[in-house]
């Protein structure tokens, strides 16, 4: 961030610079968009929740940007095959870059966003969500993983993309409960029930209450904040 100024005049800066340079030639300006994308991205991904404009009552988001959220689905998507592919072969640990993993962290941490996370999961083969799943993320005090500080959306989003016929989780550290030649039986939890629970609990927070409700029977409103 440039010295005196906040994250978001940083990112309007870039924005700007960005919008200059669409006036100039094709190929200076092929390259340089794509700088000024990569910086702004960089800047975004450290504090999304940075406003735009500051409109009364109606704020707007750079986190609400198509193009942005496709560039970083790109990064993320491209970033997990390559990481999956070497972790198998590399000496030391695979990481995602710090714009990967951050955006990756951010989006999978806010329901808002379960169905970006959908997109980028079931666009990869499993070996990568696998690797994405283990990712730590890097706003958990703890140290969990992703799959373990997700929001409810994002994580059975996840969990079903790597679930067999998407829709059962396989206790692979416990021995199979029934084995022959012909067939095996192995524990495993349904998560197919818990699309059903979310939709139900979108429901009833998406519920407002009358204004009655908040009422004596003689009319009098208290208790509202």
């Amino acid at each position: 961030v440039v010295e005196g100024m906040s994250l978001g005049e940083e990112v309007s800066s870039a924005v700007k610079r960005r919008d200059s340079i669409k006036k100039k030639g094709s190929a200076y300006r092929t390259l340089g968009l794509a700088d000024f994308d990569l910086r702004s991205d960089l800047i975004f991904v450290h504090n999304p929740d940075v406003p735009k404009t500051q409109l009364p009552f109606m704020p707007t988001f750079f986190r609400d940007e198509p193009d942005r959220i496709e560039r970083l689905k790109s990064v993320i998507r491209r970033e997990a095959i390559e990481c999956s592919r070497v972790e198998h072969f590399a000496t030391e640990d695979v990481a995602l870059t710090d714009m990967a993993k951050l955006a990756w962290s951010w989006m999978c941490c806010d329901d808002n966003y379960s169905m970006v996370v959908y997109e980028i999961v079931n666009s990869l083969p499993r070996q990568a969500v696998e690797f994405l799943s283990k990712v730590e993320n890097p706003k958990s005090v703890s140290g969990n993983s992703i799959i373990e500080s997700s929001a409810s959306k994002c994580g059975l989003m996840i969990k079903t993309r790597l679930s067999f016929l998407r829709r059962y989780l396989l206790a692979n550290e416990s021995a199979p409960i029934h084995k022959s030649d012909s067939s095996i039986i192995l524990r495993a939890k349904d998560i197919g029930a818990m699309e059903e629970f979310l939709l139900i609990q979108d429901r009833l927070g998406d519920y407002e209450p009358d204004i009655d409700d908040y009422s004596h029977s003689c009319g009098t409103v208290y208790g509202i904040q």
